[in-house]
C-alpha cells in the first residue's frame, strides 16, 4: 500500500512539473505576465496563431492581446504592474526587459488602466505606451490611457503617483498634480485637458 501511494505521488509530481513547463515556456521564452481575470472573449495573437485566453494564461514578449466588444482582461506583469484592458482594445507587448526595468507596449486601439509598481523607481526604466503618432512614458504611477483611432488622438489621465510624460514629434507635456490630463492629437502639439474634460473621463473610466 505504501509503495502504491509513493508511486502515485511521484507520478503526480512528474505530471505537475511537465504541465508547468509546457504552460510557462513558449519557443524557449519565459512568460512576462499572466491573466488573472477576464470577461467575455479575449484572445492573443502569438506568432501565426490566434488563441483564446483564460484566467491563468501566460503572456509572452511579442504577444498581441485583443478584447472583444464586451471583453475585459486584467494582466499582472512579472514586476507586479497591473494592466486592465477595456472592451475592444488591442495591446502589443513589444518589449519587456526585467534587467533594465523597462517595457514597451503598443496601444493600437481601445484603452488601458495601469498601476506601475516596481519599474522606473530610478531615473532609467519605466513603461512606454506607444501609438503610431504619440507616446506616454510612466513610472511608479496609476494612470489611464485611451486611444481614439477615429479621432487620431491619445488621451492620458494621471490618477495617482509620479510624473507622466505625454509626447509626440511636436512637443511634450509632463503630467502632475497641477495638470493631470493631456491630449496628443495627430499633427498638433500635446495639450492639457480642461477640468471638464478630465471629469468626463473620470466618470467614463470609473469602475
Amino acid at each position: 500500500m505504501r509503495k502504491l501511494m509513493l508511486g502515485l505521488f511521484l507520478s503526480f509530481c512528474l505530471l505537475f512539473i511537465s504541465a508547468c513547463q509546457s504552460v510557462q515556456e513558449y519557443d524557449g521564452r519565459e512568460p512576462i505576465g499572466r491573466v488573472i481575470s477576464l470577461v467575455d472573449f479575449v484572445q492573443v495573437l502569438r506568432g501565426d496563431r490566434a488563441l483564446e485566453l483564460g484566467a491563468g494564461s501566460w503572456i509572452y514578449e511579442g504577444d498581441s492581446v485583443l478584447s472583444g466588444q464586451g471583453g475585459f482582461a486584467e494582466i499582472v506583469m512579472n514586476d507586479k504592474t497591473r494592466l486592465q484592458l477595456s472592451a475592444q482594445t488591442q495591446l502589443d507587448f513589444a518589449r519587456y526587459d526585467a534587467d533594465a526595468k523597462s517595457a514597451r507596449l503598443l496601444l493600437n486601439q481601445g484603452s488601458v488602466n495601469m498601476v506601475i509598481k516596481r519599474f522606473g523607481h530610478k531615473k532609467a526604466g519605466g513603461y512606454d505606451i506607444v501609438t503610431r503618432f504619440s507616446s506616454v512614458s510612466a513610472k511608479n504611477s496609476r494612470l489611464w490611457i485611451g486611444y481614439d483611432g477615429a479621432g487620431n488622438a491619445l488621451l492620458a489621465l494621471l490618477l495617482e503617483g509620479e510624473s507622466v510624460i505625454v509626447r509626440n514629434k511636436f512637443g511634450e507635456i509632463t503630467l502632475g498634480r497641477e495638470q493631470p490630463g493631456a491630449r496628443a492629437g495627430i499633427g498638433e502639439m500635446p495639450v492639457v485637458l480642461s477640468d471638464s474634460s478630465r471629469e468626463a473621463l473620470r466618470l467614463e473610466i470609473a469602475p
